[in-house]
């Protein structure tokens, strides 16, 4: 029930980080919107890292740094970018990417055999946002849509 709860409420947080990343790019560098939040997650989470006894924080530092580096850097950049230059929806559609990818990631690296059912839902997320993307292009293409949302 809390896993349930926790995703339904990042889902709101996300919805939530969407439209600021629309609002304060008019005012503030996509770096800069980007930069602010992690610092204070960084303040707010410091504490915790109290809880890892120096040995195994050196023993998982490579790995650690790697994922701080790629997961939440590169992630994060990429995802502050494209929410800034996207419409909400489109935007909101492609973050779905996400969760399929780690299905994927499932099958590739982990070797977990997934349902039909499981993969085909990944098929139609990936067609959708294939087909909103490039529907959302033409219509800013041909200035179509000129509306913030």
């Amino acid at each position: 029930m809390l896993g349930i709860a926790a995703g339904l409420l990042s889902g709101v947080i996300f919805a939530a980080l969407i439209m600021n990343v629309r609002i304060l790019k008019a005012e503030y560098p996509e770096l800069a919107i980007m930069f602010w939040p992690m610092g204070v997650a960084l303040l707010l989470l410091s504490p915790f890292t109290l809880e890892i006894s120096p040995n195994v924080l050196y023993s998982n530092l490579k790995v650690l740094i790697a994922f701080g580096i790629v997961s939440i850097g590169l992630g994060e950049i990429f995802t502050i970018l494209g929410f800034a230059n996207l419409k909400a929806q489109t935007g909101s559609l492609l973050a779905l990417v996400e969760p399929v990818s780690g299905v994927f990631f499932d099958i590739a690296v982990l070797g977990i055999g997934l349902p039909s059912e499981t993969l085909a839902g990944c098929a139609l997320i990936l067609a959708s946002a294939v087909f909103i993307s490039f529907k959302g292009s033409e219509n800013i293409k041909e200035g179509e849509d000129k509306t913030l949302f």
